[in-house]
């Protein structure tokens, strides 16, 4: 038995030896909310592990996929670009503005 099944059993016996109606339907009321909860909880623990492993198989089948093109990923990321292979052809020299003199 667990927590809640005591805190069931125990709320059932408080509303069977309550003598006025009131009481013992405030009492019902308390354990049907309780197993409510329970109810929801379970149920939100279930929709966790079924996106869990939803995520799980849709990472297994992209990585399958994908396998494939690695290879040719990984030889363009390695190859070096064709402009580095090359020298440069632009004119380095460096460019000087000339300056003129105003007479005053």
């Amino acid at each position: 038995m667990n927590h809640e099944d005591i805190k069931f059993t125990v709320l059932n016996t408080m509303a069977e030896a309550m003598p006025s109606t009131a009481e013992r339907q405030f009492i019902q009321e308390k354990v049907d909310t309780l197993r409510f909860e329970r109810a929801m909880r379970s149920r939100h623990q279930r929709q966790f592990l079924l996106r869990a492993i939803l995520y799980v198989v849709i990472g297994i089948l992209l990585s399958l996929t994908l396998q494939p093109l690695v290879p040719l990923l990984v030889s363009h990321l390695t190859e070096r670009p064709p402009s580095f292979d090359r020298r440069s052809t632009a004119d380095l020299t460096p460019f000087v503005i000339p300056v003129r003199r105003h007479s005053p």
